[in-house]
């Protein structure tokens, strides 16, 4: 009986795929034994930069202060409130009622800045001058008030052009990050000579669609020593990016945290961060995403509570619309009441601390671990929060995201009752982590019910979530620098960011020349030279699409670009990229016409080989090493994964991966075409 080609093309298949998982632990093993590539130190670099911040005296210092003033009446000698606004007078006017029922707020200098001159929203603002001659409600009085007005003109930084439809052009975030600007070095004297702007220490910026919580101010007053006396810190944030009213969360009313990704929305300054560094650096555009970049934040994190502090109500802004913002913002958790106490705020989510007429608020990991009395945010401290950080990851127990549903049963009873936010008793108080990558993300925080895209709330790249009486870490493989060595991703090895050398091309192409020069080998040999399991080696370079993420990064491009025109995020699947010239889509791809000249642009997606980019657009690439395994197998220089199996690999990898080698094998090891 003759075979047919189609069964003898199964069979290959068949029989590939055994082998493969027959030898993935072997191979994972070779790669686990790859050392860390020179991009990867220099990624991790800036996260650990944090390092050269550290004060190893901030737990001493911050007790000397709460000794000498309990009360926190000092933490704050001057703070102003900015309050940022356009042409929305009916929303300012809520923000406005609720910011004028605070306690406290006769210690605070109010300015409203005003962009542009919107006739009804001056009314406001005006109207609102008048009432604070009153005590209104529970405040007394404020300290001061003032009506700022933003000519609304593209300044002379921006372009030069004069030419009014131009000017209308301009995105909203544009205007917003101009207006930004322009108010806060007013406010902090750095382009004027007012004496009483001078003399402010502090600033919260809030804008015209924001409701607060009582105790708003109290939170910023009760944290303000924690500026002082930890120089990894730069913010505090009334605003909790996870915090959704899910019966599942059980964020607490009193708990706090940190984290290293900007939160915005109601977050306060001091005067030495405006006038030392982000005077001089404030983009023309996107100012809070100019906030997250690693250059930007060199590591430093923000304090934020659980349970947020203020109630965004803004359903179009100049980054909000509609659908967003009923999909994410409206489903946000925030503490309305007085109480004190810890009531989870106003939808669902139970929480844990304690009650009282006043806000006792506490590091969230007071409540088992950290040893340091209840009501003490010494804890929120580096290095010791890092460090406690690393213990609770030491000890979870592992989950992997596929197992989330039936480890958490969706209900329990508790006391004859059901309830769905509910675990068995075994799994109260139990800490659980999950390796992700970025790839993974989507589908991760579908599950935990966190905001999706990107990961935000996190803590070096590790985020905490109370959940259903557990508490689940999520750390990043690749750039969590508090997991094990074993559980870390490494770069491909031989790793090397390649500049396309043509406009628009893409990055096999860009690869595949680095591949041919003479550079691109003796690179290679200077790194592994030393190796002897690297002696097998091709001599080969590839692009890798799993690499794209360590070069994706705003101090990475600026080691290749002059990104005159700072960094900006994309979604296109070309991105990292340099935006050469502005010109307009010619069907192949975008050309930069959405982005200034001399733009560098980073992602949030995964990114891909083979894009294609218009000529206005050179790309960044991940030109990673082709080396054959102990087995003979032509695989790309992949790092370590540890215990993270394949490393996140995608079903579409998989086959890509497996497709792959049937089409080497069936060619005699003839080389070609995009790998992951």
């Amino acid at each position: 009986m003759m075979v047919k080609p189609w069964q003898i093309a199964s069979f290959v298949l068949i029989f590939v795929f055994i082998i493969q998982l027959l030898l993935s632990h072997k191979l994972l093993s070779t790669l686990h034994a790859y050392l860390y590539d020179d991009l990867f130190i220099q990624f991790n670099d800036y996260i650990e930069e944090t390092s050269s911040f550290i004060n190893p005296n901030a737990a001493e210092d911050y007790r000397r202060r709460l000794s000498q003033d309990p009360a926190h009446a000092h933490a704050l000698p001057n703070p102003a409130i900015l309050l940022f606004c356009y042409n929305r007078p009916d929303y300012l006017n809520q923000t406005l009622d609720s910011l004028f029922h605070l306690h406290g707020l006769d210690k605070f200098h109010v300015i409203i800045s005003q962009d542009g001159t919107d006739q009804p929203t001056a009314d406001v603002i005006r109207q609102a001058g008048r009432r604070t001659t009153f005590s209104v409600g529970k405040n007394n009085n404020v300290k001061s008030f003032q009506h700022w007005q933003h000519p609304r003109t593209i300044p002379s930084y921006v372009s030069s052009s004069s030419d009014q439809q131009q000017q209308q052009q301009q995105p909203g975030h544009a205007w917003l990050a101009q207006h930004y600007k322009w108010a806060l070095s007013r406010l902090f004297n750095t382009n004027t000579k007012n004496k009483d702007e001078k003399s402010y220490s502090h600033v919260i910026i809030i804008e015209d669609d924001m409701l607060f919580s009582p105790d708003f101010l109290s939170y910023f007053q009760t944290t303000a020593p924690l500026l002082d006396t930890d120089p990894t810190l730069w913010c505090i944030s009334s605003w909790n990016d996870n915090a959704f009213s899910d019966a599942n969360h059980q964020w607490s009313d009193t708990n706090l945290f940190r984290t290293t990704y900007f939160p915005g929305l109601g977050w306060m300054m001091k005067r030495d961060l405006w006038v030392n560094e982000l005077a001089s650096t404030w983009p023309d555009h996107h100012w809070d995403h100019f906030m997250r970049y690693e250059t930007t934040s060199k590591g430093r994190g923000c304090i934020v509570p659980e349970v947020n502090r203020n109630k965004n109500i803004g359903e179009e802004g100049s980054n909000m619309d509609k659908y967003s913002f009923k999909r994410l913002i409206a489903k946000m958790n925030w503490k309305q009441n007085d109480d004190g106490g810890d009531n989870g705020g106003d939808n669902g989510g139970g929480g844990r601390g304690g009650g009282g007429n006043r806000t006792v608020f506490t590091s969230h990991l007071d409540d088992r671990d950290s040893g340091v009395g209840e009501g003490s945010l010494g804890s929120l401290l580096e290095p010791g929060y890092s460090e406690r950080m690393k213990h609770l990851i030491g000890k979870a127990s592992r989950l992997e995201i596929q197992n989330i549903y039936t480890t958490f049963k969706r209900a329990s009873t508790v006391n004859g009752k059901k309830d769905g936010g509910s675990i068995s008793e075994k799994q109260q108080h139990q800490y659980y982590l999950i390796l992700y990558n970025i790839e993974e993300y989507g589908r991760l925080s579908s599950r935990l019910k966190l905001w999706g895209g990107i990961p935000r709330g996190h803590h070096r790249y590790v985020t905490y979530v109370p959940y259903k009486g557990a508490i689940i870490l999520l750390a990043d493989r690749r750039f969590c620098p508090l997991l094990s060595s074993s559980d870390r991703e490494l770069p491909g090895k031989g790793l090397t960011a390649v500049v396309a050398e043509v406009p628009g091309e893409n990055c096999n192409d860009a690869c595949a020349k680095f591949n041919s020069t003479s550079n691109s080998k003796s690179n290679w040999r200077e790194r592994v030279n030393s190796q002897e399991e690297d002696q097998n080696q091709l001599d080969m370079y590839k692009c890798s699409t799993r690499d794209f993420w360590f070069i994706n990064t705003c101090s990475e491009l600026k080691r290749h670009f002059v990104c005159e025109g700072g960094c900006n995020v994309d979604l296109n699947l070309y991105v990292p990229a340099y935006v050469i010239n502005q010109g307009d889509d010619d069907g192949n791809g975008s050309t930069g016409a959405e982005h200034g000249r001399g733009t560098c642009l980073i992602t949030h997606k995964t990114s891909r080989c083979n894009a294609k980019a218009g000529d206005g657009i050179q790309r960044l690439c991940p030109c990673t090493a082709v080396v054959r395994d102990d087995s003979g197998i032509v695989v790309i220089g992949k790092g370590g994964v540890g215990s993270g199996g394949d490393g996140g690999l995608t079903t579409e990898e998989r086959l890509d991966k497996i497709s792959e080698k049937i089409r080497r094998a069936s060619s005699r090891g003839k080389e070609g075409g995009e790998m992951t």
